[in-house]
């Protein structure tokens, strides 16, 4: 039985604590992830899960218009940038990465 979540620390914890499943998909992960849009609502806890779960490159791009994601990720093990991604020269200039995921929406 999963324990008791009383905070929303204890739900961040339960939701970036990779099963064995998950810990083996990641594994089998070729490469860099690339989160765009990561400062959303699911980027910061899917970001920390792909580290936790041993994810050997996470890169989270987002504008970060809120500093303490910014530093929330850097802290959990992601590498951040911070950029808009409406600007196609700033998506130019993004590095590689084999592994995209689009997280980012318009408001």
């Amino acid at each position: 039985m999963s324990p008791c979540i009383e905070s929303e620390t204890d739900l961040v914890a339960q939701m970036t604590n990779p099963s064995p499943a998950v810990r083996k998909a990641v594994s089998e992960v070729d490469g860099d992830i690339m989160i765009l849009g990561v400062a959303g609502k699911m980027g910061p806890t899917l970001a920390e899960l792909l580290v936790r779960a041993g994810a050997k490159r996470v890169i989270g791009v987002s504008r970060f218009s809120d500093e303490t994601q910014k530093a929330y990720l850097e802290q959990a093990g992601v590498e951040t940038i911070k950029t808009d991604l409406l600007n196609e020269e700033n998506l130019e200039s993004l590095p590689h990465a084999p592994n995209i995921m689009l997280l980012a929406g318009y408001k």
